[in-house]
């Protein structure tokens, strides 16, 4: 059966994926930015309310190939995240070539003391898909998230399979990127062992200085849009995991 994993930033998504039934929960911050590491708050509370959180440690925003400062911040929030109880770990660097750190990697494997290992989506801008795929087995990775290479997996759907062969039993290949109700059940056909997706929406807030009835007019010219946030759609949510379940 295909695993299925919720990518969620706030405790709101890690409920709703206990209540689905998800196998895990990728928690981060900043989804917008393609995830950050989360606080420690929110890594202790969302592992009392939701499945399996595996916490995606991110130093920055931006490409993958980090400084040593950056790398000991990695360290010590793989620690923490150790500490806090996390059931596993989502990192990955590349060196200058654009293939895996494996020192990075080797590290951050250490210093999670036995919790799992996901390497994340750098393997989708990494100089040699496959290769980089063939190079992490052994490391003591326990699985990929990719796309394939492609904008969603769904397109990659055709390397998805070869890295499914590339990595045979040793490392397990997660499908994630643009995963939705629609196209989720022909990314499970591929032979993934996992499915990847977030469900997101966005909520639009605005200040109630803005709805009062009673705002001057003055006022209102000065009341605050205050933009809004993501978070996870319960029904969106449950379509995709429909979808993949069959």
């Amino acid at each position: 059966m295909t695993a299925i994993e919720l990518g969620a930033q706030d405790l709101s998504g890690a409920a709703i994926g206990k209540e689905l039934g998800v196998d895990r929960i990728e928690l981060c911050s900043a989804l917008t930015l393609d995830g950050l590491t989360p606080s420690f708050g929110l890594i202790e509370r969302a592992i009392e309310v939701g499945p399996d959180v595996h916490v995606l440690v991110r130093p920055r925003a931006g490409g993958f190939v980090y400084s040593a400062d950056e790398v000991a911040l990695t360290l010590a929030d793989v620690r923490h995240t150790v500490r806090a109880g996390a059931a596993g770990i989502v990192i990955g660097a590349l060196d200058e070539s654009g293939m895996p750190d494996l020192d990075f990697v080797a590290r951050c494997v250490e210093a999670a003391d036995g919790l799992e290992a996901t390497f994340h989506r750098a393997i989708d801008v990494s100089a040699d898909i496959l290769e980089a795929a063939s190079m992490l087995v052994g490391t003591g990775v326990s699985r990929i998230l990719t796309s394939g290479g492609a904008e969603s997996a769904f397109e990659g759907r055709p390397v998805l399979r070869r890295m499914v062969d590339v990595c045979g039993e040793q490392i397990q290949v997660q499908a994630g990127g643009g995963v939705t109700p629609e196209n989720a059940r022909a990314i499970a056909e591929t032979g993934v062992a996992a499915i990847h997706f977030s469900a997101r929406r966005f909520v639009r807030e605005q200040s109630p200085q803005a709805s009062s009835p009673d705002t001057g007019s003055d006022a209102a010219a000065t009341s605050a849009d205050f933009g809004g946030y993501e978070t996870t759609d319960p029904d969106i949510a449950a379509a995709t995991v429909a979808a993949v379940r069959g």
